[in-house]
């Protein structure tokens, strides 16, 4: 493990660098309610339609909670250098997995977003975009690290890359503390890139979280912030154009599954475009275990994903 802070005159740093308070907590990720019109279709929506906005708002979903376990990761990274001791490679691995989850879903994002039919390219889809973009260099450097890593190694440059941050205990603290973490345990004298929060407004306790690899930089911060956005967007607009659709019954993603034995079926749910709300739709189904005599099926929802089957089994 190699880390570093800003460098300060010796013998001041316990005033420039006050510990990190029990208090700082890093809020959780707000995902996308199970309620939301991203998961609760009409079911008369277009398939091609549907997988598009579930790849969506998976991926939004994937970007925020990975962004709060970053965050949650640099924090007590913060609270284990205040204590004088090595931060553990739980904290630094979970940090750098997290921070490559979020550039790997935001550049999936990027890609499907395009796909949405009936998406405006006006300014804020294209305000998007933009911000999603630099992201894609990454995804590069993944791909052809095979042919990246010799120079990695002349430049020496860490193959995971580098993280740094700023950390301020709460909107009311006057210091601002900045981090960075290369994963791994090399000593060597390094040039790794530090965050400038100047004049720079960002989230509290952690923020302005920036990814470095391969002569590549990208704030995943401000990406992060971007998708939160665009997600809030989307879904207002979901909602108002679901509104406008007739009343049919609705798929939504939930399923409860068999687990009291060891039964083999599979099962279907086709409701045909503009059932009307409360009507059943067609179910075919079939279960099959060893000395199972007899299974029922209840139907918990319309589930388009995988139906919720509860299934009593009995030998006789």
């Amino acid at each position: 493990m190699n880390s570093a802070w800003e460098e300060v005159p010796p013998g001041q740093e316990h005033e420039l660098l006050p510990p990190v308070p029990a208090t700082a907590r890093v809020p959780p990720a707000i995902l996308f309610a199970d309620s939301s019109p991203l998961h609760a279709m009409p079911a008369n929506l277009r398939i091609a339609q549907m997988l598009v906005l579930d790849g969506i708002s998976t991926s939004i979903d994937a970007i925020n909670l990975a962004y709060r376990n970053l965050q949650a990761a640099l924090l007590e990274f913060n609270r284990s250098m205040d204590q004088h001791r090595s931060p553990s490679r739980t904290v630094t691995v979970p940090a750098v997995m997290n921070a490559w989850a979020v550039v790997d879903a935001a550049y999936r994002l990027g890609l499907i977003v395009p796909r949405l039919r009936g998406l405006k390219q006006g300014p804020a889809v294209k305000s998007f975009l933009k911000s999603v973009a630099p992201v894609e260099p990454f995804r590069h450097v993944v791909q052809h690290l095979d042919a990246t890593i010799p120079q990695l190694l002349t430049d020496r440059q860490p193959v995971w890359g580098s993280l740094s941050w700023a950390y301020v205990e709460s909107s009311q603290a006057g210091t601002i503390r900045v981090g960075v973490l290369m994963p791994g345990a090399a000593r060597a004298p390094l040039d790794l890139p530090l965050v400038n929060p100047l004049g720079k407004r960002f989230e509290v306790p952690i923020g302005l979280v920036t990814l470095s690899a391969a002569g590549e930089t990208v704030c995943l911060s401000d990406v992060v912030s971007a998708v939160r956005r665009f997600g809030a967007r989307l879904e207002r607009a979901a909602a108002a154009a679901f509104s406008a659709l007739p009343d049919t019954l609705v798929a939504q993603a939930n399923s409860i599954y068999p687990s009291t034995e060891a039964l083999r079926g599979s099962c279907s749910i086709s409701p045909a475009r503009g059932t009307p709300a409360g009507e059943k739709p067609s179910l075919g189904s079939r279960l099959e275990g060893a000395g199972v005599k007899r299974a029922e099926l209840v139907v918990r929802g319309h589930n388009r994903c995988a139906i919720g089957i509860s299934a009593k089994a009995s030998a006789s």
